[in-house]
């Protein structure tokens, strides 16, 4: 059984060893996209589109960029 967590953790602690990698700051700039008009703050619901599952609340924020904040989850569109 000890050989066992320590195995886990060992595999859990693995992922934090990767380096981040990031899209060039010159991409980012090149698809961010602000909506035209004053800056707003949407509460949205998150449903599964699988199972229904998973309700929760997540946040679109439109200011200088929009950004989706979903705590729970990810976010596909």
């Amino acid at each position: 059984m000890r050989h066992a967590v320590v195995l886990a953790a060992a595999l859990a602690l693995s992922g934090c060893a990767v380096e981040a990698v990031y899209e060039p700051v010159e991409r980012v700039r090149a698809v961010a996209w602000a909506e035209p008009g004053p800056p707003t703050l949407t509460l949205v619901t998150v449903i599964s589109n699988r199972d229904g599952s998973g309700a929760h609340t997540g946040l679109m924020v439109s200011g200088s960029q929009r950004v989706i904040f979903d705590p729970a989850g990810t976010w596909w569109n």
